[in-house]
């Protein structure tokens, strides 16, 4: 048995049908008030609850041999107050000992790129936190940390402001690279890596040195999209999808985004200092997953709007 922590959210969606297509048992923890209608119809044992909530978790996790979670309140109201990330710190520590307790196999833990116990952005200190923890645990365990989802950071940003006819707000200069990479290929690498490792293969490729190496046997594997991209190159993106200009305007670190929460202002703020180009061309040949492109999930995105 499988089971999926955050199955009710954009990537574990994902993950958990991709498992069953796949013909994997699956059970799929999803927080209360998710809509369960879609996980259930496709054939998972679906058990609703709190990631802090010890006797939910522990039931949860009877009979599992992987657990992958991507759970992820990066995008909830409030999700950046001290409360909120303690809440994220304490959830996350109470599936990893309940892993440990329950013997499970492998654990995929679907972090961020960034990730740092001393990220001055709360939502990478808990990330860099649970990563820390999941060491200290010693569990056998594949740490995935993904650059920025398209679906996510580029829709906020650009996406709907763009298709509204509105102007897409920057900012700083909107001249640094991020490896966008799209909630499809993060599933592929989460499935990959649980799945590879149930049968005994491991990932293909072996292990990938980085932050999270250390005491305990583990992966630790960034993962970005097939090319690094500014702000304005997805605007000229956007632009050709649409077949249409987009006017930009610039706000200086620290100023609000228009439809932006503030905590993800200032993380924009944040990306304005430093580049997160990742090399996924080796990698990708050895998992044999092939990274999508923006304009790929552009152009789906827009069928589906004028379907």
């Amino acid at each position: 048995m499988i089971l999926v922590v955050g199955a009710g959210g954009l990537v574990g969606g994902l993950v958990t049908r991709r498992l069953l297509r796949e013909g994997w048992p699956v059970r799929a923890l999803v927080r209360p008030g998710a809509d369960i209608g879609v996980l259930d119809a496709a054939g998972a044992e679906v058990v609703v609850g709190r990631l802090r909530d010890q006797t939910t978790v522990a039931e949860a996790m009877a009979d599992v041999g992987t657990v992958i979670t991507t759970a992820n309140s990066a995008l909830e109201s409030g999700a950046e107050t001290p409360e909120a990330t303690h809440l994220t710190v304490a959830g996350n520590r109470t599936l990893i000992d309940a892993a440990a307790a329950a013997g499970v196999d492998h654990l995929v833990f679907t972090s961020a790129y960034g990730a740092d116990p001393a990220s001055p952005v709360p939502f990478l200190a808990a990330k860099g936190q649970a990563e820390s923890y999941l060491l200290e645990r010693g569990l056998r365990h594949t740490v995935l940390a993904p650059d920025l989802v398209m679906e996510v950071w580029v829709a906020a940003v650009v996406g709907e402001p763009a298709r509204s006819g509105g102007a897409v707000t920057i900012v700083g200069r909107g001249d640094r690279r991020h490896a966008f990479v799209a909630a499809e290929d993060v599933a592929a690498y989460a499935v990959a890596a649980a799945t590879r490792a149930v049968g005994s293969a491991g990932p293909t490729g072996g292990p990938v040195t980085g932050p999270a190496d250390g005491p305990g046997e583990g992966y630790y594997l960034p993962v970005g999209g097939p090319e690094a991209l500014t702000w304005r190159e997805v605007v000229a993106i956007h632009e050709r999808v649409m077949g249409r200009p987009v006017r930009i305007r610039t706000v200086v670190p620290g100023e609000l985004v228009p439809g932006v929460p503030p905590h993800l202002a200032a993380t924009l703020a944040l990306l304005d200092t430093y580049d997160s180009a990742i090399e996924m061309d080796a990698v990708s040949a050895a998992w044999g997953i092939t990274p999508t492109p923006l304009e790929a999930i552009l152009r789906r995105q827009l069928d589906l709007v004028y379907s």
